[in-house]
């Protein structure tokens, strides 16, 4: 959840250049933002499960590790993929 607040809290910042950018309707840009929320607090337990059964020395670390990493890709790759 850390890893991924900042999508959360800044989206207001991206709606607005999206609709410009591809022609989008704000609503739909906003479904998009529901499912991502949607997604996001649906898979918590999930990665707290995993962490409990990596065990509490590897555990955190590799499932906090793992998110940083995606979201690095989230965060660059729509960059790559526009040039």
């Amino acid at each position: 959840m850390i890893m991924i607040a900042n999508f959360q809290y800044g989206w207001s910042v991206f709606v607005l250049p999206l609709e410009k950018a591809h022609g989008w309707a704000i609503a739909d840009i906003q479904i998009a933002f529901t499912i991502f929320v949607a997604l996001e607090t649906w898979g918590t337990p999930i990665n707290g499960w995993i962490a409990d059964r990596l065990g509490p020395r590897v555990g955190p670390r590799s499932v906090m590790g793992v998110g940083g990493l995606l979201i690095a890709i989230g965060w660059i790759a729509p960059r790559a993929l526009v040039r």
